[in-house]
């Protein structure tokens, strides 16, 4: 906020530079251009500035206290001394912490800590990050500050090209139960995406079909065909289920592809009897022949 003098000041030398905004700005370094049209008009039209407003204090000095000490007493942690309490926001808890740490400018932001850690504290806990039997989430827990600052103290003590050269170990299920369960899905997973492929290129070679064609849009018959194609590598049941085909269809279009072409006859009449006229008759003169 800007005092009545700060106002006063530059809406003078806005009207000696003749209104020109920036080059009051550039001169004074403030405020900006909006606030000072808002100034000038304020000014021209009342010929004073509105004083600064005072806000009613929201909280007591019972709440402040009280706010302070949940603060300090669980971890410093100020999400959760909002969450338990209903308030204050962030800003306004900071602004306390400052007021009662004077000086000290302590960060009232997410995890952070007033407390001050001794060299010995941070020496233990790299330790602890190093042999990792815990995760990082729990040695930074149990110390009390975040994972971003775990990590800072390693790169102060070891430095950042020895601590690159440290890798992060994959926090992996530690029960054989939960493993072999990640095994499978992980099976199941690549058997899908084989059985996915192959269909494709089925589709492709015995259909004749665009490589982009999504299977599940084929007719009951090419299906059909796909899936005899593909019987003896995967089981029926699961290329059913994958070309959303029922399988009463399924074996009603294999019984039909098994009996033939009852106008196979037809069609090779037709083809020698356009093949017999130069290849000149139409549909009509082929039906009369």
């Amino acid at each position: 906020m800007y005092s009545l003098e700060e106002k006063k000041k530059a809406v003078d030398l806005y009207i000696q530079y003749d209104k020109q905004l920036l080059k009051t700005i550039e001169t004074l370094g403030y405020p900006s251009r909006n606030s000072l049209r808002k100034w000038y008009y304020e000014f021209r039209d009342s010929g004073a500035f509105k004083d600064k407003y005072t806000r009613k204090l929201k909280y007591t000095e019972e709440q402040k206290e009280k706010a302070i000490k949940y603060y300090l007493d669980h971890g410093s942690n100020a999400t959760k001394t909002i969450a338990a309490l209903g308030y204050p926001c962030r800003s306004i808890l900071k602004a306390w912490i400052d007021e009662k740490f004077l000086g000290q400018q302590k960060d009232c932001s997410y995890r952070k800590s007033l407390v001050e850690y001794t060299e010995e504290q941070k020496v233990s806990a790299v330790k602890e990050l190093l042999l990792r039997e815990k995760t990082v989430k729990d040695i930074a827990d149990d110390i009390g500050v975040d994972r971003v600052t775990l990590y800072n103290w390693k790169n102060q003590q070891l430095g950042k090209e020895a601590a690159a050269k440290v890798k992060p170990r994959i926090d992996l299920p530690n029960d054989k139960e939960s493993l072999e369960m990640e095994v499978n899905r992980l099976k199941d997973q690549i058997h899908r995406l084989e059985l996915e492929k192959d269909i494709l290129e089925k589709t492709t070679d015995i259909i004749k079909k665009d490589p982009g064609i999504n299977p599940k849009k084929l007719t009951n018959k090419e299906k059909t065909e796909v899936i005899d194609a593909l019987k003896n590598k995967y089981k029926l049941k699961e290329l059913l289920h994958f070309l959303n085909l029922p399988k009463s269809s399924y074996f009603y279009q294999k019984a039909q592809l098994g009996k033939g072409d009852k106008y196979a006859q037809l069609r090779q009449d037709i083809t020698d009897i356009f093949n017999d006229n130069y290849k000149i008759y139409g549909y009509r003169r082929i039906y009369l022949v």
